[in-house]
């Protein structure tokens, strides 16, 4: 999107060919780029911790429904006051989704995934430098 603006067009092509950043601006080159819309809910930071708790804890999620058919909600275990970015790959490792999102999310839901083909995806989690993976399954 460039000054409120998106452009598109079609290449006739499902995978992505190359992905380009600059500063705001994002350039994927292969194919025309599904409208991903995103949701997520924040939620405050308890104000009592667990002191046991082990803060190098690997992250916890889940990702519903699974096998998908145009969204997918990611809720995680626990608020952490680190931002979470979220990436979604096809098997041969071309990113389809890519965003961070603020620290303190609990619930991220990604819609408009109905344009991908039918099959496997990556799902990869990163929270406090460590990342996290899981298959997806997009339904016909």
């Amino acid at each position: 999107m460039v000054n409120g603006r998106y452009f598109s067009g079609v290449v006739g092509q499902t995978s992505v060919a190359g992905s380009y950043k600059n500063g705001n601006m994002a350039l994927r080159q292969g194919f025309k780029q599904p409208g991903f819309g995103v949701m997520y809910k924040t939620q405050p930071v308890p104000s009592v911790t667990n002191p046991n708790k082990d803060p190098a804890d690997d992250i916890v999620f889940t990702a519903f429904p699974n096998p998908f058919l145009d969204r997918v909600t990611i809720s995680l275990s626990d608020v952490i006051d680190y931002p979470t970015q979220i990436m979604i790959y096809d098997l041969v490792g071309n990113p389809i989704f890519e965003r961070s999102f603020p620290n303190l999310i609990k619930e991220i839901e990604i819609t408009n995934l109905g344009t991908l083909r039918a099959g496997q995806y990556i799902l990869h989690i990163t929270q406090k430098g460590k990342p996290t993976t899981m298959v997806l399954v997009k339904q016909l």
